[in-house]
């Protein structure tokens, strides 16, 4: 919270602008999503910007074998479907579903309800360069869930 404060008062210097305290909110979960959108639509009639922050790093497991034999032993038995999939979910599909809970609430200020001129509310969306990057740094899960991410 200290963080966001200070944030706040950095942008905005005059005290204008005000941190919402919501959540918390898991983002692989529709219903937290639902929670948090209904929380800030009874404070806010309307939000200018969604940022799509969340991530996680997945399963690690450094390809430093030669063989393929070797290294399909390590990567097989050091990773696992269900985290990748957990990986995928919070890197990906929490983006979209996050993106689609704010739609309401992006649409609300533009105009006629909202002071702004249509597309002026904004979704923007963070990755990771290892989602564009040759060498996969051990983070295989990690990788392909921000290079969807990406695009």
């Amino acid at each position: 919270m200290e963080a966001l404060e200070s944030a706040v008062k950095s942008h905005d210097p005059n005290g204008g602008g005000q941190i919402i305290p919501v959540g918390p909110c898991d983002v692989t979960k529709k219903e937290d999503l639902e929670k948090i959108v209904k929380e800030i639509g009874e404070k806010e009639k309307y939000v200018h910007m969604v940022m799509c922050n969340a991530g996680v790093g997945g399963p690690k497991a450094e390809p430093e074998e030669e063989g393929a034999e070797d290294l399909k032993k390590k990567l097989w038995e050091n990773e696992s479907v269900e985290e990748w999939n957990d990986t995928y979910s919070t890197d990906v599909t929490s983006v979209y579903f996050t993106t689609v809970a704010f739609l309401p609430l992006l649409q609300a200020a533009i105009e006629p309800k909202g002071p702004h001129e249509r597309f002026t509310p904004s979704v923007i969306t963070t990755s990771s360069m290892s989602g564009m990057m040759r060498h996969a740094q051990g983070h295989f899960s990690y990788n392909a869930a921000k290079a969807a991410t990406v695009q």
